[in-house]
């Protein structure tokens, strides 16, 4: 039996129940439905209206013919959706009006979808949000990278108040200073994700119990270097690891021997980039702020999938490895607070799908000079530039096309 078959017999079995407030034990056959529906709602001025997409639901309904609803036109269109996302103190400015129309179109006059997006709309107040919604709303896939969509979920969580207690952490540097986001999950949400995550124990639990867990993919800890041993202990012959966060000092039996699964790895241990930790293929994410780190090893460079590379507060940091232009599938390079940085990799600018980098030391050798901005389109938020003492002439500054990276919001010049 076809699922149009089984919609129309349960709507026209709600109908019944609905209007004899009894149980309807009739068999699903469509005519005998229809005779019990008659006897029930057939007085005269009695009036059932019934309101389907489906057309076989329609001729097993029909007794005065189908009344087809078109869609809104334009106008009517625009008038549902801005009395909706203009409602809650958002003001009708022309830019938001600009976009928001280019949304309507999108809706192609459906009233639940206009009334969707305006009531979506009504808690955005920047320009950048609604550009946001209107890359990624109904009937276009969007160019909105990976970061720009987890921002704007970040910005929605909050304002749902599911994250709460938002603070911006201010960092200083000797030269520069950049931002951290901290902030609390409600008690509620908290305790979902933890069921949605299944089993959870912390490494002081695995250590009391002397537990030896084979298939643990997410471990974030902060522990101490006595423990050290107990944690390697516990962590033995691990296969499934994927994320490692934030230990001041990686277990042993890591260090010699990571898993091939590991996705992501946040450590203050300098001593890992010598390690058959990150010589991963999976390895997508790894952050080593605040260590010790002076140059890095060309062995990173074959970390052909990594997407995120975060060497915040560096600032012994002199080198970053010479063949690292090989890193194509590189997004997200962070060297805020890297002061004894020396100069940019040679030819960085064939890292064509950089969104991130905060900043760039220029230098007078081959490859290392401003030009290399030019072709890396996709750079948005702060870019810091570092020795433009040493930018030969003014065409040299144009070559970097700066006035086309739309997505960069601070510029610094030093």
């Amino acid at each position: 039996m076809g699922a149009p078959h089984v919609l129309s017999t349960a709507l026209v079995r709600s109908v019944i129940e609905l209007a004899t407030k009894v149980t309807c034990n009739l068999p699903d056959t469509i005519k005998m439905l229809r005779g019990r529906l008659q006897e029930v709602i057939g007085q005269k001025r009695s009036v059932v209206v019934v309101t389907c997409r489906n057309q076989q639901v329609e001729s097993i309904m029909d007794t005065l013919g189908p009344h087809k609803l078109a869609c809104l036109s334009e106008d009517d269109s625009w008038e549902l959706f801005s009395k909706k996302s203009f409602s809650n103190g958002v003001e009708e400015r022309a830019e938001l009006v600009a976009i928001g129309k280019h949304i309507v179109k999108k809706c192609r006059g459906l009233p639940l979808a206009l009334k969707t997006m305006g009531g979506l709309m009504s808690s955005k107040q920047l320009v950048q949000e609604w550009e946001v919604i209107e890359e990624s709303s109904i009937g276009d896939n969007g160019t909105m990278d990976l970061t720009q969509k987890a921002e704007s979920i970040f910005r929605d969580l909050v304002w749902r108040s599911f994250l709460q207690d938002v603070k911006t952490k201010k960092l200083y540097s000797v030269s520069t200073r950049y931002e951290e986001i901290g902030c609390k999950m409600h008690d509620l949400m908290h305790d979902l994700a933890k069921d949605v995550t299944d089993e959870y124990a912390t490494i002081e639990e695995l250590i009391q119990q002397k537990a030896m867990i084979k298939d643990v993919r997410h471990m974030t800890t902060v522990y101490a270097w006595s423990e050290e041993e107990h944690v390697s202990s516990a962590l033995k012959d691990t296969v499934s690891l994927r994320t490692v966060f934030k230990p001041l000092i990686l277990p042993k039996n890591l260090k010699e021997s990571g898993p091939e699964s590991l996705r992501v790895l946040c450590c203050w241990d300098p001593s890992i980039i010598h390690n058959q930790v990150i010589n991963g293929k999976l390895l997508r994410y790894l952050d080593l702020s605040m260590s010790g780190i002076i140059r890095m090893p060309n062995s990173i460079c074959l970390l052909y999938n990594l997407q995120s590379l975060r060497l915040n507060g560096c600032s012994l940091l002199q080198q970053l490895p010479e063949g690292m232009s090989t890193m194509r599938k590189l997004i997200h390079l962070y060297l805020f607070g890297c002061d004894s940085l020396e100069r940019m990799p040679p030819n960085i600018g064939l890292l064509h799908n950089l969104h991130t980098l905060t900043n760039f030391v220029v230098d007078i050798e081959v490859g290392c000079g401003i030009k290399e901005l030019k072709d890396l389109r996709h750079l948005s938020n702060r870019l810091e530039r570092y020795n433009l003492r040493k930018v030969k002439n003014e065409n040299n500054a144009k070559e970097a096309n700066l006035h086309q990276k739309q997505n960069i919001t601070e510029l610094l010049m030093r």
